[in-house]
């Protein structure tokens, strides 16, 4: 584990058990849980609501893989969440005024842990739910949302079965593994490389997707895959995977995993001194990118489904250094603003619908429509229905992170759609 993520999630458990007398892993309010870390305002220039909240709290579970294999991923989700809860409270609640209250549970980052986690939030009094870090807790909670009847916004799942086809009380924000396959084919496309590497956890949904799909579709754009590399998540050493890519001679390299994963690919090939193009997510791809190389990633790029110049994005980045401090996990990636959009989703859906019925606010997320978005491109809305929960679709609505010249840097990347115009109907992930 990263030396500063461990010690910046010992000391939430720390310090949360010597102020509320709760073992690490326990559920809480995240508000507690900022508030026993010394936190204060989410920002210094809100204007909360002068008129005070009263009643029961509403409450929303967060259960995330925070003791997982992707621990940014997850404290991005619940930091995120808990901004927008306040944000919400701030500008007075919900229903005639009640406070909105974000509960944080571990789910251990697997799909057991998953459903005790939903069912134990909701027993607490959650009536929706914003969660899951990866693909495996998004399905099982998927499953319950639909049997149980609760609201549930999808956080990290990309695996295209969570809303393909739709599911009734599900939502997703992000895209789905077909839809990355497409962009990294176009990427690909319009840098004229022909042979395809492929390097990806494969004991996860949304990775044996990436390696099945590029293999089937990789026709479809001229191109052959000369390798595909599977790893299992939280991988450490990828010496020998790396190995076999080199041997085949690839153009450039698909990429898809968590943060060790990663870096796992990009120390092995620093160290053999392979300059080989790299395509993947900007997720964690780009945090470690910048760890191996500090003057730059050599023939790396990423995408994102987060435009970082926005200004609207910039005063939420603001809230969030100046609530928890200049933490690198807070904020590096998107999934700020993916924990963010989904407890505001939902928060929408119980207004609209003006109750906390399950059925009641699943029939308001349904009919929103322009529902402004932190993720995607600027100036990004979306509008659901009873035939698509799905917020970003195809990927030309992404922005692209390219590396070069010592630093990362937004620029724009046409993403065409061709090929994989059916993609997601054959998805079995």
């Amino acid at each position: 584990m990263d030396q500063d993520l461990d010690l910046f999630l010992k000391r939430l458990d720390r310090r949360a058990f010597i102020k509320y007398g709760l073992a690490a892993g326990s559920s809480l309010s995240l508000a507690a849980l900022i508030e026993a870390c010394g936190g204060g305002s989410s920002n210094p220039e809100a204007q909360a609501s002068t008129t005070p909240l009263t009643g029961e709290p509403i409450i929303i579970g967060s259960p995330q893989g925070l003791s997982g294999g992707n621990q940014n991923d997850a404290i991005a989700f619940t930091v995120g969440a808990q901004l927008a809860a306040q944000d919400i409270n701030d500008a007075g609640g919900l229903l005639g005024g009640r406070p909105l209250k974000v509960v944080s549970q571990d789910d251990g980052f697997n799909a057991d842990g998953a459903t005790a986690a939903f069912k134990q939030l909701v027993q607490g009094g959650a009536v929706a739910i914003s969660g899951g870090t990866g693909s495996a807790e998004c399905l099982a909670m998927m499953t319950l949302a639909n049997s149980m009847k609760i609201p549930f916004v999808a956080c990290g799942g990309a695996a295209d079965a969570i809303t393909v086809p739709v599911q009734p009380y599900t939502w997703r924000l992000i895209t789905m593994s077909s839809h990355v396959v497409k962009v990294l084919f176009n990427m690909a496309k319009a840098r004229g490389y022909k042979k395809i590497g492929v390097y990806s956890v494969s004991d996860q949904s949304f990775g044996a997707t990436l390696i099945s799909y590029t293999k089937q579709h990789a026709a479809d754009y001229g191109m052959t895959v000369v390798d595909a590399e599977g790893v299992a998540t939280g991988t450490t050493n990828a010496t020998v995977q790396v190995s076999k890519l080199r041997a085949a001679k690839p153009d450039a390299v698909f990429i898809w995993g968590q943060n060790n994963d990663h870096l796992a690919y990009f120390n092995a090939v620093f160290a053999a001194g392979w300059k080989i193009p790299t395509i993947g997510t900007a997720g964690p791809g780009l945090v470690v990118a910048e760890q191996v190389y500090p003057n730059g990633s050599e023939g790396a790029e990423f995408f994102t489904t987060v435009d970082w110049t926005r200004s609207s994005n910039n005063a939420i980045l603001q809230k969030s250094i100046h609530r928890f401090g200049p933490n690198k996990f807070n904020y590096e990636d998107g999934s700020l603003w993916v924990g963010y959009d989904s407890v505001a989703l939902i928060a929408a859906g119980i207004k609209a619908a003006n109750s906390t019925s399950g059925p009641a606010v699943r029939d308001a997320m349904e009919a929103l429509k322009d529902f402004p978005m932190h993720i995607g491109p600027s100036g990004f809305k979306v509008t659901f229905s009873a035939s698509n929960h799905q917020a970003l679709g195809d990927l030309q609505d992404v922005p692209i992170i390219m590396g070069g010249d010592g630093k990362f840097a937004p620029k724009p990347f046409p993403v065409t759609q061709d090929a994989l115009t059916n993609a997601g109907a054959d998805a079995s992930a």
